[in-house]
């Protein structure tokens, strides 16, 4: 991982901050990335949701998908939001939620990097 910039804060999402976070990828098994991406995470949370803490310098597996930027309100909640700093419907990548991803000296990391086998160079 390159970098993680910390976004400004939304006081509707009561503390939970939100980063982009500069991945180079080295490696990949679905889609045609640049050498870098970037992705837009959230603090964890208790709705698996969260960036799983990426720290700079650390080989990541990283499962993630494409959506477009919005805000996600589940009935009059707020749960989190993205078009302060991303315009409303602009293509956005973000952590797939729930998956075995991590730190690649993580014996569980290892395991799933073993199983999706050989991926592709950028």
């Amino acid at each position: 991982m390159l970098e993680r910039k910390l976004l400004p804060q939304r006081i509707e999402m009561k503390g939970r901050r939100r980063y982009a976070i500069t991945f180079r990828v080295d490696e990949y098994w679905k889609g045609s990335p640049d050498r870098t991406r970037i992705l837009y995470g959230v603090d964890d949370g208790t709705d698996c949701l969260g960036d799983g803490g990426y720290e700079v310098g650390k080989n990541y597996l990283v499962y993630a998908v494409e959506q477009v930027s919005k805000d996600q309100v589940l009935g009059d909640v707020f749960w989190f939001g993205w078009t302060d700093v991303l315009p409303e419907g602009t293509h956005m990548l973000v952590p797939a939620a729930c998956t075995p991803g991590g730190e690649t000296t993580v014996a569980m990391v290892r395991t799933a990097l073993r199983e999706l086998g050989k991926g592709r160079t950028p």
